[in-house]
């Protein structure tokens, strides 16, 4: 199917036992908004669209391979049992080509171990094996069985399952038994971690092939991991409730596509901030102050201690203390560090490290502190920044930083918003999220605090002068890619006007968050 422009792109990947004609009961919907892809796998929906014809000595590599080949740029991934063990494989393996991941039915580990009981035994699983290379016809009709097993609308369901695709041929025999000894081989309990898309996972309440247990217990502090649980269903919940997941999964895309207009370029973020640098010092009065609070809030500083997101070097120069060994100063923008290191040059002790904060360069268990001020707000993965923190903190370490939060600037978005339809100001994460994403991470939260800080300017010219001289002016996707014309500053002025105070000046309110966070066992 041709790419429409604009419209996101799915890519369906169907179970053992079925081909792509599974997705019929979904297409309706799916259809109204997406460009739809459908990958039949080897041996189960012939040949490949390509006219590629698929060999008995398929590895589980080359499977992935084929797949990948056909995976649409940035395409969203829709895959039931098998379909979504390759998808989550796929995720894991190249992040750059999924945006988001969804999977029907799917159990990180299709057979069960000491350390995942949530799946079927592996006697079991042996037995269908031999079943299947004994009387592979009869043993397909009783799998069709088993995917409607336990659901309300079990007779529909194996009536469509059974006119959807019929037992293997003969020389279709072999290539099911592989995608067999695949759903034993493929283990994404790891795989699951390193998934830094979001990602929605579908359950059937009475599933007899994928436990819901795996569900309830297998995916505790994934915080991008959204899990849905479809009552009164089996195995094949797409074909009993199609409205209920073509709706769940639509909701999903159509979040994730609005979300997606206010990821951060990092690329963009570290050259606002080398921009910056020669003015910061000059325009950031509030970054000043809060860089001051955060200090006296953090408590006890000690041994080795990271400056994360460090800018000029505000946090840095206030720590002060006998006991204090080293002080890393660790920022994405080289001309921040240039300035900080002008600053600090006279303390023996400092570090210079420019680095990504979702990517630290430093070792497991060798800081005793990181502080950061007003910098883990421009990661679009801080469970992923946090997790970083966790692994370079030494057991006990405290973690002390303050981020924005949703009220920042919400008179400028208010008014942009009056103006035009593209995201000018940058989204930020309400106290609730962030005490979620701190709580999954494992940290303990020792204190936090909110403040509101508001400043006053003359016209709309010195509000978003003093945004950029302190380099937090818009890094979204869903910018403007052209310049701003006087027509759009005028009407912007003249929305933001109804804010004006009694003494005729136009307020930018910050919301901050400050948090101390603990290490623990």
């Amino acid at each position: 199917m041709s790419a429409v422009p604009g419209r996101p792109q799915l890519t369906l990947i169907h179970g053992w036992g079925s081909s792509s004609t599974t997705w019929k009961p979904l297409l309706p919907r799916l259809q109204e908004t997406c460009d739809l892809t459908f990958i039949d796998l080897p041996g189960f929906g012939g040949k490949d669209e390509s006219g590629m014809e698929y060999d008995n000595v398929l590895t589980f590599n080359d499977l992935l391979n084929q797949i990948v080949c056909r995976l649409p740029e940035e395409s969203y991934v829709l895959g039931w049992s098998l379909g979504g063990m390759l998808a989550t494989q796929i995720a894991a393996q190249y992040p750059g080509r999924v945006k988001g991941l969804i999977t029907l039915a799917t159990n990180p580990s299709f057979v069960a171990s000491e350390t995942w009981p949530w799946a079927m035994a592996r006697q079991t699983y042996l037995d269908f094996c031999n079943n299947f290379i004994a009387a592979p016809g009869a043993t397909f009709k009783r799998f069709c069985s088993l995917q409607a097993q336990g659901d309300e609308h079990r007779k529909a369901v194996v009536k469509t399952l059974t006119s959807d695709q019929a037992p293997p041929e003969k020389e279709q025999e072999a290539l099911w038994f592989k995608h067999l000894c695949f759903l034993e081989q493929i283990n994404n309990t790891s795989s699951l971690h390193e998934i830094s898309c979001p990602a929605l996972h579908f359950f059937g309440e009475h599933d007899s092939l994928v436990p819901v247990s795996a569900c309830e217990n297998g995916f505790a502090g994934l915080a991008q991991h959204k899990t849905k649980i479809v009552k009164e269903t089996g195995h094949a919940l797409h074909i009993s409730r199609p409205d209920t997941v073509s709706a769940a999964v639509l909701e999903f895309i159509e979040g994730g596509e609005e979300k997606r207009k206010y990821l951060k370029n990092k690329v963009l973020i570290a050259q606002a901030f080398d921009k910056a640098a020669k003015k910061y010092d000059e325009a950031a009065g509030l970054q000043k102050r809060v860089a001051e609070k955060l200090v006296d809030f953090s408590g006890e500083l000690y041994g080795e201690i990271v400056d994360l997101g460090s800018g000029t070097g505000f946090v840095s120069q206030n720590l002060s203390g006998d006991n204090i060994q080293t002080i890393y100063l660790l920022d994405i923008s080289k001309d921040m560090l240039i300035k900080s290191k002008e600053k600090m040059c006279a303390r023996q002790e400092t570090r210079f490290l420019s680095c990504d904060m979702e990517q630290l360069p430093l070792e497991n268990d060798s800081v005793d502190k990181v502080v950061s001020s007003m910098s883990v707000q421009w990661s679009d993965n801080f469970p992923q920044v946090l997790s970083e923190i966790k692994r370079v903190l030494k057991m006990g370490g405290e973690f002390a930083f303050s981020t924005v939060g949703p009220g920042t600037l919400n008179e400028l978005a208010s008014a942009w918003k009056e103006t035009d339809s593209f995201v000018h100001v940058n989204q930020f994460q309400t106290l609730a999220m962030i005490i979620d994403q701190i709580n999954d991470c494992g940290f303990e939260i020792k204190s936090t605090i909110e403040k509101t800080d508001t400043l006053f300017y003359e016209n709309i010219h010195e509000v978003m002068r003093s945004i950029k001289d302190v380099g937090a002016h818009n890094v979204n996707a869903g910018q403007n890619k052209g310049l701003t014309g006087r027509k759009a500053l005028a009407a912007l002025q003249n929305a933001y006007d109804k804010y004006r105070n009694r003494d005729g000046l136009l307020p930018a309110t910050w919301e901050i968050f400050y948090f101390v966070l603990r290490k623990v066992h």
